[in-house]
């Protein structure tokens, strides 16, 4: 069945039509069930448009055929025999007329005489789909499978079905980044599986109580709810419970704790005796010492760490791990100047985020996408991305995601010379972030608030409490653009030595683009013509580095001011004769403006 074609699709409309007409549905009340027009269903059946894959599993689950059987991929097919499916047996069985399914199915929801075979053969039904939804991209469907099991099971007195539905409730809200939604389902759940005496399925809903309120920054009672599961006697509960507390220690800014907590982890788990959970630590590990070591600036091990958690996400079909893997080697990239390899990452984890469900993720990804234009140089192309990952992000219910859109924001906005908006973004990503407890990213935010503070009001105060902090907690790249930031506005007896130490952390962290800016303060605060020299052939080697790892357009790399303006001063060194033929190395860079 090709549905690309009209052919295709009108052969899944007649099977979309025979299931309802087997079911006993009208067009009128399959548009109902599908929450869509009448006119819809008709285009559905003739083929004229696509059936969404969404109102796909509401049909299916109204005419009780598994989503194969609309692709042509099951021998189910229509016959003759009366076999009710599920909505049939609990709308129509004992009424004689048939009201539209959504209806129906309420009304007997709320019964109290609801035949007890029918409760179970509805139950078995849906738990068989939302089984099948967990194994695919639709956590829409499988959320609103688990809602009406829930409903069933509190009816029919199911405890087990009615701890599972809400389990799986709480990590599709979970998944999608809605934290505050997903703890009523996640504490029912732990409830019910306490009465079953279900310690294991008990640990599991405590950890993933912990992760909704992480989410949310609640970070002290996270943190009780971890260690609850660090302590448990099952040591496949105590590995996630450790590795979740060292998740913690990073967004709260203890960087050195969590990585000792992950270092134990790595240690104590290595020799378990089951291979496949080994390879499960080390992945989930691993993937949260990257986190640390951009927090850190530590951009070479952090890229390491997660190529090789992409390579084990890979083996173990972990979709998560490999999203954030190819993330987080994004943003290693970024700091490194190989925006072509970051926008490679970044881009795919943005469509493989998408296809999972997970729009908070994919947003960011799109978000530091367009910070890898803007350290290219494209700063308009990279405004309009990140403006437009930002207003998705108002409308989704993630306020990580929105206070990471508001960050990268600000900081491409400062870039391109819109002080005045790249404040109030800084401001609203500062708030947002801090609101969240997420130390480092507010940390970034806050340097470029107090930086551009400092620029329009000559106020040096929050910018010099940002460097400090920044030193404290450990976040080299946040006290690199603070220190740039203070040899540029800062206290004038003090700016030299800012610049020495950014342009000293640009070098450890093979921070290019840090490097050229932090060259182009200590040049000026230099006197010696040999050294003036070294530092600007320094930063030109950086911007030809910068050129060619850029995708295209690399000249867009040279437009930037400050590296245009560094280019000239290096061609009036070599016109000195300190350094290398000048024509030779113009025709080299390939870009006239230089010599104009």
């Amino acid at each position: 069945m090709d549905l690309n074609t009209r052919q295709g699709r009108r052969a899944q409309g007649q099977l979309i039509q025979a299931a309802a007409k087997q079911a006993g549905y009208t067009a009128e009340q399959i548009a109902e069930i599908a929450e869509c027009s009448r006119a819809l269903v008709y285009q559905y059946y003739s083929g004229a448009t696509l059936a969404q894959t969404d109102r796909l599993q509401r049909i299916g689950a109204a005419v009780g055929k598994p989503m194969s059987y609309f692709f042509g991929e099951t021998s189910d097919v229509v016959s003759d025999v009366e076999a009710p499916p599920l909505p049939a047996i609990l709308a129509t069985d004992w009424a004689r007329e048939r009201p539209p399914a959504r209806r129906a199915m309420q009304r007997t929801m709320e019964r109290e005489d609801i035949p007890p075979p029918h409760v179970d053969a509805a139950l078995s039904d849906l738990s068989e789909l939302a089984q099948a939804q967990m194994s695919g991209p639709d956590p829409d469907g499988l959320l609103r499978t688990a809602e009406r099991i829930v409903a069933l099971a509190r009816l029919s007195g199911r405890q087990r079905d009615e701890a599972d539905a809400h389990f799986r409730a709480g990590n599709v809200r979970l998944q999608r980044r809605e934290a505050s939604l997903a703890i009523p389902h996640i504490r029912r759940a732990r409830e019910l599986y306490e009465r079953l005496e279900d310690d294991a399925m008990y640990l599991q809903a405590t950890q993933s109580l912990g992760s909704a309120l992480a989410a949310l920054g609640e970070f002290d009672e996270a943190r009780a709810e971890f260690e609850r599961v660090a302590s448990a006697g099952d040591w496949m509960a105590r590995w996630r419970g450790q590795v979740a507390l060292a998740s913690l220690f990073e967004q709260s800014g203890e960087l050195d704790l969590a990585l000792q907590a992950l270092a134990h982890v790595l240690v104590a788990y290595q020799d378990v005796p089951d291979a496949k959970e080994a390879a499960f630590i080390t992945c989930y590990a691993r993937a949260n010492q990257v986190n640390v070591y951009l927090a850190l600036g530590e951009l070479q091990q952090a890229l390491m760490a997660a190529t090789e958690c992409e390579r084990e996400a890979d083996v173990l079909v972990l979709a998560d791990q490999r999203v954030e893997s190819l993330f987080n080697a994004g943003l290693a990239l970024n700091g490194l100047g190989r925006t072509g390899q970051a926008m490679e990452r970044l881009d795919l984890a943005r469509q493989l985020a998408a296809f999972a469900g997970d729009d908070a993720r994919a947003l960011m990804a799109q978000a530091a996408y367009a910070w890898s234009e803007a350290l290219i140089g494209w700063t308009a192309d990279a405004s309009a991305r990140a403006l437009a990952a930002l207003r998705a992000s108002n409308r989704g219910a993630d306020d990580r995601a929105h206070g990471v859109c508001e960050r990268d924001l600000a900081r491409i906005l400062e870039r391109a010379g819109r002080t005045d908006e790249a404040l109030y973004h800084a401001e609203e990503g500062v708030r947002v972030l801090s609101d969240l407890r997420m130390e480092v990213p507010a940390l970034e935010a806050r340097v470029v608030c107090a930086r551009l503070t400092a620029q329009a009001e000559g106020v040096s105060k929050p910018l010099i409490a940002a460097r400090d902090r920044a030193c404290a907690v450990g976040a080299k790249m946040a006290e690199m653009e603070a220190r740039i930031g203070l040899a540029q506005w800062g206290p004038s007896d003090a700016r030299s030595e800012e610049a020495s130490q950014a342009l000293a952390l640009a070098r450890g962290m093979k921070h290019l683009d840090g490097l050229i800016r932090a060259a182009s303060i200590v040049v000026d605060h230099t006197s010696d013509p040999n050294e003036q020299s070294g530092l600007l052939a320094e930063a030109v080697d950086c911007m030809e580095q910068l050129r060619s790892h850029a995708p295209s357009d690399k000249e867009g790399v040279l437009e930037d001011p400050v590296r245009l303006s560094l280019c000239r001063r290096y061609l009036a060194h070599l016109r000195e004769g300190r350094g290398p033929d000048p024509d030779e190395w113009l025709e080299k860079m390939a870009w006239p403006p230089i010599a104009e």
